[in-house]
């Protein structure tokens, strides 16, 4: 009966592919863990507010807490936020995490760099229709694009911008560096919202570009 009851337990541990605990992060990966955010049922895609003291808006603050204290003295940065794959969350965190950065008094840009299924535009109800690929193929300036945060003066954003045919080979050209660079002279925090990393390459093409 314990032999029987020992196979039915690693066969289960076989089959299992989910990430459900820190432990099991802390097991298949060296790599620092900044916080925890619970889960956000609903559709209210904002829950970092001015004054808010809820649960989640406190973990918010100690994620920024975290991150401050792993970039000691680094001075200006650019982060980039992604996920395994689609639906994990991974907007919903950036967007709240630049809101979070900004009412602690630092310049942040929040770029939405998923050019293949954009959010970052709509979380924001963001009107605009210029965005990054604007700027990428020459068709107008960074100036032209950004767009702020109305109710958060340290807060700018740039959306996707129209849907490219050709999202990896802009990510590649020069404007995209050009731009991170000029970004990274204006604000502290440069939040870049991907794709997520286990379906397309491109956040594992700018890598090279980001700090953290």
């Amino acid at each position: 009966m314990k032999k029987i009851f020992l196979f039915t337990f690693l066969l289960l541990g076989f089959f299992e592919n989910k990430v459900d605990s820190e432990e099991t992060i802390k097991q298949l990966t060296t790599i620092p863990i900044l916080g925890k955010i619970a889960f956000k049922k609903g559709s209210e895609h904002i829950v970092v507010k001015q004054g808010n003291r809820s649960a989640i808006n406190e973990m918010f603050r100690l994620l920024r807490t975290k991150l401050n204290f792993l970039n000691h003295g680094k001075g200006k940065q650019k982060i980039l936020v992604t996920s395994s794959v689609s639906g994990e969350g991974k907007t919903f965190i950036a967007l709240n995490l630049g809101i979070t950065l900004a009412l602690s008094g630092k310049k942040v840009v929040m770029l939405g760099l998923d050019l293949r299924k954009p959010k970052l535009g709509t979380y924001l109800e963001s009107t605009g229709s210029l965005g990054i690929t604007n700027f990428l193929i020459g068709q107008n300036t960074l100036e032209e694009v950004i767009q702020h945060y109305p109710n958060q003066p340290n807060l700018s954003f740039v959306t996707s911008g129209p849907v490219p045919p050709n999202p990896a080979e802009l990510i590649l050209s020069d404007q995209m560096e050009i731009m991170l660079n000029k970004l990274s002279e204006e604000y502290d925090y440069v939040l870049i919202d991907t794709p997520p990393i286990g379906l397309v390459s491109d956040a594992l093409l700018l890598r090279d570009f980001i700090d953290n």
